[in-house]
This record gives structure tokens, C-alpha cells and sequence, in this order.
């Protein structure tokens, strides 16, 4: 994957939900090339994963990231922060393009623990 130098990388350890209404996604980003995910609401809640992706940053708080997943779909995203939305992009081989936008929220340690333990 291409790596531009001028990853996210003021991300890293930051965490959000990101909610798409039909589910929504806890993301955490582990590294400027790295993050974690669990879908917790929606058709696949509690499917977790791990995944590399590649961004660069458009200005402050506004990225655009991709990734390619284990079944060759490629996802891209734009993450504005200052407006609290997301776009997110999937295309799969063989398959439509579809498009989703979504809210976006921070996700603070004692919020995480609760969603866990289910407050």
C-alpha cells in the first residue's frame, strides 16, 4: 500500500463511534497506519478486527484514509472531526459501489468501559 509521509498521525490513540443510523463502528487509532474496529449495533455487532490503512491529512481535523480488506474490498473515508461526519466509500469486486455517511462522536475511556459492561 502507498504510504504518504504525511499520515494522520495526530489520530494515533484517539477514539470515535462512527454511526451510519443502520450501525455503528467503535474505531480506535492504534499508530498513523493502524486501527482497530468493532461494529457494536447493526447486522454484524461484535465482529472486531485490526487493519493497515494509508491517509493523508486535507487540514486540521479533516482526513482522507484508505484501506483494502482481507476480501479484496477497498474502503476510502473522509473523516471531518470539526463537523462530526464521515464518509465512507466500499467497492468489492463484482459488487455495486455503496456509500454511506455517518455521525461521528469521541469516544472517552469511561464512555468504553460502559459500552462493554453494557450502561
Amino acid at each position: 500500500m502507498n504510504r504518504p509521509k504525511d499520515l494522520p498521525s495526530d489520530l494515533v490513540g484517539k477514539s470515535f463511534v462512527f454511526d451510519y443510523d443502520e450501525f455503528a463502528v467503535e474505531v480506535k487509532y492504534l499508530s498513523k497506519d493502524r486501527f482497530s474496529w468493532t461494529q457494536v449495533r447493526g447486522p454484524s455487532a461484535g465482529s472486531k478486527g485490526k487493519q493497515s490503512f494509508g491517509g493523508v491529512t486535507i487540514r486540521p481535523n479533516l482526513y482522507f484514509l484508505w484501506w483494502r480488506e482481507k476480501d479484496q474490498s477497498v474502503l476510502t473515508q473522509v473523516v471531518d472531526l470539526a463537523g462530526k461526519c464521515v464518509h465512507t466509500t466500499w467497492s468489492a469486486p463484482g459488487k455495486d459501489i455503496a456509500n454511506f455517511k455517518g455521525r461521528i462522536s469521541a469516544l472517552t475511556a469511561a464512555r468504553a468501559r460502559g459500552a462493554r459492561e453494557g450502561a
